[in-house]
């Protein structure tokens, strides 16, 4: 997923000094926020090859435990694969609609994660830019820029709304709300 060259260029674009930092440092600094962002967003980032089994399934929509869905592979209703024809998949949710209600033992093996242009749009730059905030706070031994400042009688605020910090936190706040939509059951 990552190019260490193309990476370390774009710090460096940023002016960031990577000089303490190898190429396999910064290899398991990318790997470190990719696991980090996994846990942030509650998702899959790089693709995982998944089974869903459901023993007594009835109805006419499945709910897969993992989403969003990268591909699916088989489903089989009873030991039977079953056509696409007769169920349609919602990727993002990872539901799979079927044409009629289906009864019985159902198998799904599927892959989970991010679409690769997700990846390569939304992720590796967000991801990137988690690396620059770390190494740059990280550097000054603090845990991210200051805010307020006061000595004596005297106070200075900054405003922090345009922080690297502030946009990355929004950035997340964003992915989880494209991909961590609540499924809800009518009783």
């Amino acid at each position: 997923m990552v190019d260490i060259t193309r990476l370390r260029s774009l710090l460096k674009f940023e002016n960031i000094d990577l000089t303490d930092y190898t190429d396999d440092d910064l290899k398991i600094l990318f790997e470190s926020k990719v696991s980090e962002l996994e846990g942030l967003i509650g998702l899959d980032i790089n693709p995982v090859h998944r089974k869903h089994i459901q023993k007594n399934f009835h109805g006419d929509v499945l709910e897969l435990s993992f989403y969003p869905v990268y591909d699916l592979n088989t489903v089989k209703l009873n030991g039977e694969c079953v056509s696409h024809k007769i169920y349609t998949v919602n990727n993002q949710l990872g539901l799979i609609y079927f044409t009629r209600p289906v009864q019985g033992f159902v198998e799904v093996k599927y892959i989970s994660g991010l679409s690769d242009d997700t990846i390569t749009n939304l992720i590796e730059p967000l991801v990137k830019d988690m690396i620059a905030y770390a190494i740059t706070y990280n550097s000054w031994g603090m845990g991210g820029p200051v805010s307020s400042i006061k000595e004596g009688d005297v106070s200075v605020n900054y405003d922090t709304s345009n922080s690297r910090g502030k946009m990355i936190s929004d950035r997340i706040a964003d992915i989880k709300k494209r991909y961590c939509t609540a499924r809800v059951k009518w009783l």
